[in-house]
């Protein structure tokens, strides 16, 4: 078999187009195929697609290929522009790339495919290319990409904002909760960012009235974009940020105690990590902090027992929460008096407890109840089996003790993007002037 029978059937190439040549340079590491077709050819009509165009002219063009081995590859032909009846002089679309290109459509299917694992610099380093033409690449298919979404389907969404640079250079993001991808991006992450999704959302086939279930950050501009642009949604604050605000209290009360307490400087992220990730070490220091009655240690507990409402399934969160919050204004009028005395002096729990507490807002009194050991585990006889979660000041391990027998009881979770999160949601967020 001749080479130029190999590469005819390498590159898939029918008639009329032929490879007629090809040139190896080993010093230069370089492979040119050169492809042509018979006088005479006919062609289709890039325009309205007539066949038998006849050739007008020609122009002789290069596109880079897959590499052969290690050595470059080059593809070069004369593409012709015909005569459409119709239509008028056109350039006839080659068969091995998309017009304007100046690569094969299989080089820009190997770029797609390592764009999904590594940064266009690295890729135009590892091919020899420079990045630019390699983002020209990505732009293209991202946008007919964009284009061609359908989303009529489309009931519950996600937005949130990330830096696209160094500085305060942001951009928004939409997300399909339901195929879990993102559907669109905007400049900016205020509640123009919402409008702007709301409007390519119908233009795209999807109803703004539709959207059920909006998943968002505690930030003002996203919640006041989802009540204007989405009427029927119901908004859940992301358990990301939730917890985020709750590891902030946890550290500023651990930053207010360690003035007085020699024992928890620069024990910062004992606190701040998740129980199952601290190593040994940190486990028994941890052990032999909780025996303190610290005012961090209780916070610790308040965001885990925060945590641990996210294993259950919806509608047991949802009994838990109501327990709580019962529990709480029971307790809370009856046993402020008593937590100032039992605070080390100091009339109080620290203010970022108060502020972050995983209970609702009652009309009456500002200050949370501080569970003395007097009080512990009074009013938890009703919880159920799979809430029974120690919010007492005592054994920090302990509160671990329902999360593992948390039961999806409907089949739903309580987790990001829920509808029924969304209801329990509300009774965790901070208020307004608390937010971070």
């Amino acid at each position: 078999m001749r080479d130029t029978d190999l590469f005819q059937l390498a590159l898939g190439l029918t008639s009329p187009w032929k490879v007629m040549r090809s040139e190896f340079s080993a010093g230069d590491g370089q492979l040119d195929l050169h492809v042509d077709f018979p006088a005479g050819s006919r062609f289709a009509c890039a325009e309205c697609g007539h066949e038998g165009c006849g050739a007008h002219d020609t122009k002789s063009e290069t596109w880079r290929h897959l590499d052969f081995f290690q050595h470059r590859t080059f593809l070069h032909a004369r593409t012709p522009r015909v005569i459409c009846p119709t239509c008028g002089v056109h350039k006839v679309n080659v068969p091995w790339a998309r017009a304007g290109s100046g690569f094969t459509l299989l080089f820009e299917a190997y770029v797609l495919a390592l764009a999904k694992a590594m940064p266009i610099a690295n890729i135009a380093e590892w091919m020899g290319e420079n990045d630019t033409r390699l983002w020209r690449i990505l732009e293209h298919y991202v946008w007919e990409a964009v284009e061609k979404q359908d989303l009529s389907e489309l009931r519950q969404i996600a937005a949130d904002e990330t830096s696209a640079r160094r500085g305060h250079d942001y951009i928004s993001l939409f997300v399909d909760m339901g195929s879990r991808k993102v559907v669109y991006v905007a400049e900016g992450k205020d509640a123009g960012t919402v409008k702007e999704f709301a409007d390519f959302l119908e233009s795209h086939g999807g109803d703004r009235e539709a959207i059920s279930d909006a998943s968002i950050d505690m930030g003002a501009a996203f919640e006041s974009g989802i009540k204007e642009n989405f009427a029927n949604a119901e908004i859940t604050f992301d358990k990301f940020h939730v917890i985020k605000l709750a590891n902030e209290a946890v550290d500023e009360v651990r930053r207010e105690e360690a003035r007085n307490n020699y024992q928890i400087k620069g024990r910062r992220y004992i606190f701040l990590k998740n129980v199952g990730n601290l190593t040994t070490e940190e486990k028994e220091a941890l052990s032999g902090l909780e025996a303190q009655n610290l005012d961090t240690t209780q916070a610790m507990q308040i965001r885990m027992n925060l945590q641990q409402l996210f294993t259950m399934g919806a509608k047991s969160a949802r009994r838990f929460l109501l327990l709580l919050e019962r529990l709480g204004s029971d307790k809370r009028s009856g046993a402020d008096e008593k937590a100032g005395q039992d605070d080390h002096g100091q009339g109080g729990r620290h203010s970022a407890i108060n502020r972050y507490r995983p209970f609702q807002r009652g009309s009456g009194g500002d200050q949370r109840q501080r569970p003395s050991r007097q009080t512990q585990g009074q009013g938890l006889t009703s919880i159920p089996t799979e809430a029974k979660a120690d919010i007492s000041p005592g054994r920090v391990s302990s509160a671990l003790g329902f999360a593992q027998s948390g039961e999806a009881d409907d089949g739903a979770s309580a987790g990001c993007g829920g509808a029924d999160q969304s209801k329990s949601g509300k009774t965790i967020e901070p208020a307004a002037g608390d937010r971070a």
